[in-house]
């Protein structure tokens, strides 16, 4: 686990809603966002998981799981392996 906002920042703590996985994906995006910002693309991210559960009924669903399969065909190594278990965990 890693932290969206440091702990070397003053007033910071391990609260669970300042945890996040540490994978190299994650990790990205802790640099490209933090707060609020982090929050909502998590938010957003929870979305799109929703519309592509549902993709046989859903054109944008179908499309994103599109978008999810072209990323594992174009991605190396360990970030791979971690979508490739995402999509066989969370996108049947």
């Amino acid at each position: 686990m890693d932290h969206v906002v440091p702990l070397a920042r003053p007033n910071t703590s391990n609260d669970l809603w300042n945890l996040l996985p540490s994978c190299t994906f994650c990790n990205g995006m802790k640099k490209a966002a933090v707060g609020q910002r982090m929050r909502a693309m998590l938010m957003v991210g929870r979305y799109c998981l929703d519309r592509v559960r549902k993709r046989g009924k859903d054109a944008l669903g179908a499309e994103t799981y599109a978008m999810v399969e072209a990323r594992i065909k174009y991605t190396k190594g360990l970030h791979k392996e971690i979508l490739q278990k995402v999509k066989s965990k969370y996108l049947k």
